[in-house]
């Protein structure tokens, strides 16, 4: 991986620092953004101190029959399904304390390095239609799997029926249909409108998460900038928006845009990339959380200094590369030139509402929002 501050880590609230922003200090004293911790975690889980009043519990006891878990999704029956890193989905029975394999998707997923089946989300009508969603980094030379070759990502869905069988599409063989990434017969080319492929042609920084909208059951995502630190022409991809890097993603059930899409009002043709686009401008989009109604809430995993909080607003540019958190970088391009001299002006790059600066490899991991504080 590209650093310790890339690590999913267990990171205390007292290394935050408000931001100087105070309407959106307000906003985050309103709910407690909390930080995950089921996943890497720099200290035993048998040391884990938690606040009053919340307690931790082991869905599969001793982590039994997984391996390399990654995200986990509930379904309204009381399954879990959980996402492995290589590839594979597990489930677990409502009372069980053991994992079964649902689908093994590992010849077709790269875990190299940051890369993997990541997200995993159930739709908010599960109970009547079944679906399942996988987000993952797709293997293009399976071959030479796991390498660390330019590869792209893709959404997937799959139906899975009460007795955890999945019912295959008509006319296939494959339990699995591509919704979004299904240009996938090799890495993506410059950015283009027309193409619909998400880049993961590095290594870092790839897709993570995905989630069922609660109001309407449309397809929250994010994806990374998929880059290395060095300047080239996919730097400003995140600026881009005919490119899925370095992006928040609004769809439908099939991966279309939506009416009222926010980078390209004009354009009526809902399999273009920008009517995609909800937000643009981040580095690592890792892991967000939903409300209801009014978006996502992202943790933007920083490079150099700075972690950020961002309530995501549709249409804003949350300024990387120019900007970790609100520190100015690459300050000699003319890219963040133009970008420095709209500060003050509503073209200017969207703030972080919270940030703090990461020491000793601790990166931010978002995780659910508690409403019980007033």
């Amino acid at each position: 991986a590209e650093g310790a501050h890339d690590t999913e880590v267990c990171l205390p609230t007292k290394a935050m620092t408000g931001s100087p922003m105070k309407k959106r200090e307000r906003r985050l004293r309103t709910a407690a953004v909390v930080l995950l911790l089921v996943l890497a975690c720099v200290v035993p889980a048998s040391a884990t101190t938690l606040p009053g009043g919340f307690g931790e519990v082991d869905i599969v006891a001793g982590g039994a029959n997984l391996n390399g878990p990654t995200a986990v999704a509930y379904a309204p029956d009381g399954r879990t399904f959980v996402a492995e890193k290589a590839g594979r989905v597990k489930v677990v029975q409502p009372g069980s304390s053991s994992a079964t394999t649902l689908i093994n998707l590992s010849s077709k997923v790269n875990s190299y390095s940051d890369r993997g089946l990541l997200g995993i989300a159930v739709d908010e009508d599960f109970a009547t239609n079944g679906f399942l969603y996988l987000l993952y980094v797709y293997e293009l030379d399976p071959n030479t799997p796991d390498s660390s070759a330019p590869m792209v990502s893709r959404l997937t869905r799959v139906t899975v029926r009460p007795d955890n069988s999945l019912a295959l599409p008509a006319g296939s063989s494959d339990p699995e249909t591509v919704i979004l990434g299904k240009d996938s017969d090799a890495p993506c080319p410059v950015p283009d409108n027309t193409r619909d492929c998400i880049p993961a042609d590095f290594h870092w920084h790839t897709i993570g998460t995905v989630r069922s909208d609660p109001v309407d059951g449309t397809l929250w995502l994010g994806s990374g900038d998929s880059h290395s630190p060095t300047v080239d022409q996919h730097t400003w991809r995140p600026y881009d928006e005919s490119s899925f890097a370095g992006k928040i993603i609004h769809i439908d059930r099939n991966g279309r845009g939506l009416p009222g899409h926010p980078f390209c009002p004009g354009d009526s043709n809902l399999d273009h990339v920008c009517t995609k686009i909800y937000a643009k401008g981040f580095r690592n989009p890792f892991r967000f959380h939903l409300r209801p109604g009014k978006g996502p809430v992202v943790g933007d995993v920083g490079q150099e200094s700075w972690e950020e909080v961002d309530f995501v607003e549709p249409g804003r540019n949350y300024g990387w590369p120019c900007y970790e958190g609100t520190r100015q970088r690459l300050t000699a391009q003319p890219q963040c030139q133009a970008l420095f001299a709209q500060e003050g002006t509503p073209e200017a790059a969207t703030p972080p509402d919270w940030q703090y600066a990461h020491a000793g490899g601790a990166s931010i991991t978002l995780g659910p929002i508690y409403d019980g504080l007033s």
